[in-house]
């Protein structure tokens, strides 16, 4: 997993500082810093906060702060109730399989504790492991369409799947 930094300027357009926040460098403790000071800078902006969150679980998680993780988590689902942080995250997700990231993806949505919002990735990263057909074919037609939409994505993820132990 590869970051790229950057200083973070109030006059930016949040799309702009969201890319440039993605990967591309190996800074993950410089992008962390920078994402930090995103967090405050978009406090009042509930969706440019939930980017930044879903940013800031991934750079936690990889510097191996448990805590923080767990705190970016409950303000994530706080800040953003009925689920509208699930897009970011699910985004953000698919871009760490994409990566190579799948074991880092699982470590992540195991910290996220039992939330239900989460069922469906559980259930496509599962499938891409085991192959096991049943695991969709006995979901409901409206769960099924979510974990098949989740599959297909991540099954256009290159074929590095092992990620970081």
């Amino acid at each position: 997993m590869l970051f790229r930094s950057v200083r973070i300027k109030p006059e930016v357009p949040l799309a702009e500082l969201i890319a440039h926040m993605s990967l591309l460098g190996s800074q993950v403790a410089e992008a962390d810093q920078h994402l930090q000071t995103g967090l405050q800078l978009f406090s009042e902006d509930p969706p440019g906060r939930a980017e930044i969150l879903c940013r800031l679980i991934v750079t936690s998680g990889l510097l191996g702060d448990d805590n923080r993780t767990a705190g970016y988590w409950t303000e994530l689902t706080i800040q953003q109730p009925g689920g509208e942080w699930m897009m970011p995250f699910v985004n953000t997700m698919v871009s760490l399989v994409r990566s190579g990231e799948t074991t880092l993806v699982k470590k992540l949505i195991a910290q996220s504790g039992d939330r239900p919002e989460l069922f469906p990735l559980r259930r496509a990263l599962e499938y891409l492991d085991t192959h096991d057909r049943d695991l969709i074919e006995r979901l409901s037609p409206e769960v099924r369409g979510v974990v098949e939409d989740i599959v297909k994505r991540l099954e256009l993820a290159p074929q590095k799947q092992q990620g970081r132990s």
